[in-house]
């Protein structure tokens, strides 16, 4: 088994589109509870 730690690199409009299409439901599918609270005191969700 493998495991590690790592970071993905996406385009932040393809997060943008995949939240406009899909709300809550990705949002809570990808991102955990306390990136989802530093998101929206930055505003910006897709960060």
């Amino acid at each position: 088994m493998i495991v590690g730690v790592g970071v993905d690199m996406v385009d932040s409009r393809r997060i943008a589109k995949s939240i406009d299409r899909f709300g809550d439901r990705f949002i809570n599918r990808i991102f955990t509870d306390a990136e989802q609270q530093a998101a929206e005191n930055r505003g910006d969700r897709t960060l």
